[in-house]
């Protein structure tokens, strides 16, 4: 699997630009900022645009490494096929 971190030319894009681009490819977007992409993923919902799914991170430090990754796992077995993230967006907290 391949993550957009994982390509230098695309640091720096704006948060509209990221979500454009997950669109386009088809990938579920996992991001820890929630205090721009939550507004941004109503506003989509609320224009009637399509997405492939969003995970937002909340209360989880970078660091949590392990609890990060057990978190998303649970939520991708929740929700195995990319059909199941069509158009939603989901918190992925300490408490999950």
């Amino acid at each position: 699997m391949r993550a957009l971190s994982d390509e230098p030319a695309l640091e720096g894009l704006d948060d509209l630009a990221v979500l454009q681009l997950a669109v386009r490819e088809e990938r579920v977007l996992v991001t820890h900022d929630v205090k721009d992409f939550a507004p941004l993923m109503r506003q989509w919902a609320e224009a009637g645009r399509s997405h492939a799914g969003c995970i937002l991170v909340h209360s989880l430090d970078h660091r949590q490494f392990g609890r990060l990754l057990r978190g998303l796992g649970w939520l991708l077995a929740e929700r195995p096929l990319q059909d199941d993230w069509r158009d939603v967006a989901l918190f992925l907290t300490a408490a999950r």
